[in-house]
Formats: structure tokens, C-alpha cells, sequence
């Protein structure tokens, strides 16, 4: 059975010849930019895996906690973090800070590959012990 007249214009025979693209280099093919509240996302989520940090789930008192927050600043491939972060009381701030200061640098750098130049810290101590005497 032949095939009929232009059928060969449909559906054209590779041809032999025919070598694939070497594949390019990832850094000639273009350029990623990440955003800054990314990066300011990510900082936070690392943020709250921290111990010592006042979580927004743990007990009752949800309202009382204040979030994580993050601030970015970033600059080709590097990155200044400010981020103000729950601590619970009577957890060592200093300690807590420089967990906190070390994860937030791992996780932005294998997360979004970028240099973190700095983070700076604003501790707010949260005190759930603390009962309110109402009179």
C-alpha cells in the first residue's frame, strides 16, 4: 500500500544526519533572580524549627505570640536578613539568637542559593507563664 500524494509533508522522516544540541552550560543559559519576600519566607521558616523560639502553635494562647518576621535585602548574590523573632522566656536570647542566626544562613544558602553577609536579630521575649491578675 503506498501512501497518498503529500502524506510524506506530514509526517517527515528524521533524518540520519541529524545531530541532537549539546547541552548548554546552566550559567550561558540565562539569569534566576529570587525575589526578596522569598528569600524573607524562607528566613522565617527557618526561623520557627529553632529551639527556644516562641511558636505560634504551641498552646492556647496563639494571640499572645507574635509571628516571625523577615526582612531582605538582596544584592546579586548576596543577602543582608533582618529578622525579629519570639523568643520564650526564660530561654537564653543570646543563645537562641545565634541558633537562630546559623540556621536561617544554612537554610537561605541551600534553599536559594545565595551568600548571607548578615543577620541581624530583634528578640522579643514572650512570657506565658505570666498570669494576668484581673480585679
Amino acid at each position: 500500500m503506498t501512501p497518498p500524494p503529500g502524506a510524506a509533508d506530514i509526517h517527515p522522516r528524521p533524518e540520519s544526519d541529524a545531530r541532537p544540541t549539546p547541552p548548554t552550560d546552566p550559567a550561558t543559559r540565562g539569569l534566576t533572580r529570587i525575589a526578596p519576600n522569598v528569600v524573607e519566607r524562607v528566613a522565617a521558616y527557618a526561623c520557627r524549627g529553632t529551639q527556644g523560639v516562641a511558636s505560634e502553635r504551641a498552646g492556647a494562647e496563639l494571640s499572645k505570640v507574635p509571628p516571625v518576621r523577615a526582612q531582605a535585602d538582596v544584592m546579586g548574590s548576596h543577602v543582608h536578613l533582618a529578622v525579629r523573632l519570639p523568643v520564650d522566656y526564660p530561654q537564653p536570647i543570646v543563645g537562641v539568637a545565634a541558633a537562630a542566626r546559623q540556621e536561617v544562613s544554612e537554610t537561605v544558602r541551600r534553599l536559594c542559593g545565595l551568600h548571607v553577609d548578615s543577620v541581624d536579630i530583634e528578640a522579643i521575649p514572650v512570657n506565658r507563664t505570666r498570669r494576668v491578675r484581673v480585679r
